[in-house]
């Protein structure tokens, strides 16, 4: 996997100091939602309103992967910021090989959780900015609300750019993030804004995903909240995108 090393170019001083603040804030949240107590993290599977997101992500997950009659049994696999790794391990589960993928992500503590979970993907600490792969290394990269959480678009930028290099002709980009701009200063970003960043990169999947109101009715009504999902598709928050590189070498 880490053959033909290339590292991207170095990061200017303002994107350092994102990066520096990126790590403040998410070990900071590890303090106050550890992963693994459930009561306290509303984002763990256990949790009534992780739950109802887990399912949620398989399911778009699940439903993308078949419309575009994607075969992941010899995809080579990226995720940036993978976190704990769990969109990885399910991939593993519809049968990507887990030898073939890579999860690159900023916290020495999320990676760790995630190594021991499944040791056989290469969980590797990165900003994303300087990934260690070769050129057109990967079939398919996925971020996962990254992009919302950078403030520096300079950074977001290094980062568009270095997913670029590493993703196949004919490849995908997996992009799951926020519509509009929301609270704690999270970015949001229009489809016009997303192409923005990926020259040569078309967009050939949408999906609005993860609905404002599962936060509403999760503990009471987890059922309706599904129900009205797949009645309305309406009342999201994200994207669900999935971008394909060009064939033409443009």
């Amino acid at each position: 996997m880490k053959d033909d090393v290339h590292t991207d170019h170095q990061t200017p001083s303002m994107c350092a100091e994102e990066i520096a603040r990126l790590k403040e804030y998410y070990a900071q949240r590890d303090i106050t939602m550890p992963w693994h107590d459930w009561h306290l993290n509303m984002y763990h599977p256990r949790h009534p309103l992780g739950f109802l997101f887990f399912e949620h992500h398989h399911a778009i997950l699940i439903e993308a992967l078949n419309k575009l009659q994607i075969s992941l049994e010899n995809y080579r696999i990226l995720d940036i910021g993978c976190g704990y790794g769990h969109w990885l391990r399910f991939l593993v589960e519809l049968g990507a090989a887990p030898e073939r993928m890579a999860g690159v992500d900023i916290s020495t503590e999320r990676l760790a959780i995630a190594r021991k979970a499944n040791p056989a993907i290469a969980w590797i600490k990165t900003a994303g900015n300087n990934l260690p792969f070769a050129p057109a290394s990967f079939d398919l990269v996925m971020q996962i609300l990254v992009f919302s959480s950078i403030r520096s678009s300079d950074l977001r930028k290094t980062i568009a750019d270095a997913i670029v290099r590493v993703t196949k002709s004919g490849g995908y980009l997996f992009w799951i993030d926020h519509q509009r701009s929301l609270g704690d200063g999270l970015v949001g970003f229009s489809r016009a804004d997303v192409l923005s960043y990926f020259p040569g990169m078309r967009i050939v999947y949408t999906m609005p995903v993860q609905p404002r109101y599962f936060r509403f009715f999760y503990r009471t009504a987890g059922w309706f909240a599904r129900l009205l999902y797949g009645w309305t598709k309406r009342w999201c928050d994200s994207w669900f995108l999935i971008l394909q590189k060009s064939t033409s070498g443009i």
